[in-house]
């Protein structure tokens, strides 16, 4: 039994790469993929209901990950037309009774198991649940967000490259931020830049990137 049975999980991994010139999932650190590394973290929470987002490569992609078994694979043929498509496919193929769901970036290998389980455990832990739980780092928004399912027939409406941040100016009262010691929360992997950065950051954490 997962732990978290009413919470679900949507990953995004569909995007082009455009800026890093190659596929960002299949870029190996630690000696394996970060497509890999992100599912396995997930696995790890406890999650109820799990989906892969793919796209651009789709199959190049799936084959790191098919193994893996407590996920759903999915691909989105809208991949092109931005973020939002992928967001929406996955919402649809999460189970009907999941009460809250967290969308988690393919391109963040670096976010702790115990932030995801924070988030988890802030809307849990409140009396009237709120629409997101957002993580942040000395003051910066990040990722991953976690939604209530009470939204996600908006969702269904968006458009375009963007994705939960177009509704949180219009529920910002129902918002709750959590401050996160994880600089994992903020990085993205969008360049060559971006992951020489990253890896400088986590140097030391090599042993335990696919499990926390």
């Amino acid at each position: 039994m997962p732990i978290y049975e009413k919470i679900g999980a949507v990953i995004l991994a569909a995007g082009e790469s455009k800026r890093m010139g190659f596929p960002k999932q299949l870029i190996e650190i630690c000696g394996e993929k970060i497509i890999r590394i992100v599912v396995m973290k997930v696995l790890n929470v406890g999650f109820g209901d799990i989906v892969v987002v793919l796209g651009h490569m789709a199959g190049d992609i799936a084959r790191y990950i098919d193994d893996m078994i407590g996920i759903k694979i999915i691909v989105n043929p809208r991949y092109r037309e931005g973020m939002s498509t992928s967001l929406i496919e996955g919402i649809k193929n999460l189970r009907q009774d999941i009460e809250a769901f967290m969308v988690i970036l393919g391109d963040q290998p670096f976010v702790s198991k115990e932030t995801m389980e924070k988030i988890i455990e802030t809307y849990y832990g409140m009396e009237r649940k709120p629409l997101m739980v957002v993580p942040t780092y000395r003051g910066l928004r990040g990722n991953p967000v976690l939604i209530s399912s009470r939204i996600a027939k908006e969702i269904m409406s968006l458009r375009g490259d963007i994705g939960a941040r177009a509704l949180m100016e219009r529920y910002k009262a129902y918002i709750s931020y959590i401050e996160t010691q994880d600089p994992g929360v903020v990085l993205d992997i969008d360049t060559k830049e971006d992951l020489e950065k990253a890896l400088k950051t986590f140097k030391e954490r090599c042993v335990d990137l696919r499990t926390g």
